[in-house]
């Protein structure tokens, strides 16, 4: 057994030399990253052992005990309503999905009529496997960006690969179709990004935004279009689209931010690469979105083999 591993609805913890000595909330606490809420909460329902007992939390601990936690979800949300839906999962373990997500689908409702969103297909999925737990995402696409999103099956999970987000262990990387020829084959994209207004979505490059960072790498160029691979730093509302936009190459077919919607009917950008640590082994692990077919056909235009990218 890993030092911490998950098995099941638990969080196994053995306690080695470096933790001996120490109590039992100050592991729950800094070892284990679990708020002091959800401490008492488990506390309260029985969802703390100690080789197999229970036990205070001013418990101090000896080498080789061993911890359970419990992680099971304790907060559900009743108003999403479960959706069969058919679901491009690339990945899967015990904490964790993998979605290739189809371009047109929401992520998460934003209107009470919205009942088809990936949240609602999720929810479907997991109590289909005996999981009652909502969808947290870890990252959100827009409606109609396509590609990999990474969904946590539980709160303990979700805040454990936030925590990668946040410290850039998560590489992101999207195939872009820009139009006309971008001029510099790297380039980084260094500009502040806020809201137009309090009633639009649309986002603009402000002074008063905050700092938004994007790098991209030319693939293929024509007089046309510009095929681009790009990477986030970080991770604002419409980044990419905004970013583009703003030095003159919208995303082909992203009418609200410029593009010509005259050979696809949303923008060119789809998530095609993720890699992370797995949250067990600590391994890196990478997976691949397949490109959906309006993409494809614009890379032929490019005279792109896409099973290179």
């Amino acid at each position: 057994m890993n030092k911490g591993e998950i098995k099941g609805n638990w969080l196994v913890y053995r306690i080695d030399l470096v933790d001996a000595n120490k109590t039992l909330e100050e592991i729950l606490k800094h070892s284990l990253n679990i708020s002091g809420r959800r401490i008492q909460k488990l506390t309260r329902n029985n969802g703390i052992f100690i080789n197999n007992k229970k036990s205070f939390l001013n418990k101090v601990l000896k080498n080789n005990d061993i911890i359970k936690v419990r992680i099971e979800e304790t907060n559900y949300n009743n108003t999403i309503s479960p959706i069969a839906m058919d679901l491009d999962i690339i990945y899967e373990d015990e904490l964790m999905l993998i979605i290739n997500k189809s371009a047109g689908i929401k992520v998460y409702p934003t209107t009470q009529s919205d009942n088809y969103t990936l949240a609602n297909g999720i929810k479907y999925y997991l109590l289909q496997k005996g999981i009652k737990s909502e969808a947290h995402f870890v990252h959100r696409l827009d409606t109609n960006t396509s590609g990999a999103i990474i969904i946590a099956k539980n709160s303990y999970a979700h805040n454990l690969i936030d925590q990668q987000l946040k410290s850039k262990q998560i590489q992101r990387s999207y195939i872009a179709i820009v139009e006309g020829n971008i001029i510099n084959n790297k380039g980084t994209i260094e500009f502040p990004i806020s809201k137009i207004n309090n009633t639009s979505n649309k986002r603009q490059v402000s002074n008063s935004g905050e700092m938004a960072i994007t790098h991209y790498e030319a693939i293929r160029k024509t007089d046309q279009m510009s095929l681009l691979k790009v990477s986030l730093e970080t991770g604002k509302t419409h980044q990419i689209r905004v970013h583009l936009s703003y030095i003159g190459h919208p995303l082909l077919g992203d009418k609200l931010y410029g593009g010509n919607n005259k050979y696809i009917n949303r923008q060119a950008l789809h998530s095609y690469k993720l890699s992370w640590i797995h949250l067990n082994t600590k391994n890196l692990v990478t997976v691949n979105a397949n490109i959906p077919h309006d993409i494809i056909q614009q890379l032929d235009k490019l005279e792109i083999d896409y099973s290179l990218i």
